[in-house]
């Protein structure tokens, strides 16, 4: 409970918090609406504690995601008719995940679960995800850029301000 509660990581989560909320606003008056590729970007971040050294992996593996996802309209147009909707769907999944796993070893920077996560986004937007996807792109390097790029400095902030304190 102390954990949660200290000064310390009640500091971190505020401006963390305000640096996200920020940042949408900043998307949002540059006229993105579509800020799903770099929050997703800055939850692979997190989930990578702020390892710099991951950052290779998260934006190739969104840029190929959203490639994917891409081809979901002429994957279906093109089974849709020899097996129908429903199958089509399957087995574009099933390509999708088959290419992802089994490219994995030979360049798991861009295949992994985090191109999975970008494929899924796409799949529920899959009725833009052609006149949107290069944007989507834009938007998952350079919104989450921007997005790490402000947690890296709040945290190397705090890091610093901890070790002087410790100091003192």
């Amino acid at each position: 409970m102390n954990q949660v509660f200290n000064s310390a990581h009640m500091t971190k989560t505020l401006m963390l918090t305000l640096w996200i909320v920020a940042g949408t606003v900043i998307l949002q008056k540059l006229g993105i609406h579509d800020k799903w590729p770099a929050f997703l970007a800055l939850i692979f971040f997190f989930e990578a504690k702020f390892d710099l050294s991951k950052l290779k992996n998260i934006f190739a593996a969104g840029i190929v995601g959203i490639a994917m996802g891409m081809l979901i309209p002429a994957t279906l147009g093109a089974l849709a008719p020899v097996v129908g909707g429903e199958n089509a769907f399957y087995i574009y999944v099933a390509g999708v995940v088959l290419v992802t796993i089994g490219m994995g070893p030979i360049a798991h920077f861009a295949f992994s679960y985090i191109t999975f996560a970008y494929v899924v986004m796409c799949i529920l937007h899959k009725d833009h995800v052609v006149e949107h996807g290069f944007s989507w792109m834009a938007v998952a390097l350079l919104g989450g850029a921007m997005y790490i790029a402000g947690v890296t400095a709040i945290a190397k902030f705090l890091e610093k301000r901890a070790l002087t304190a410790q100091q003192a």
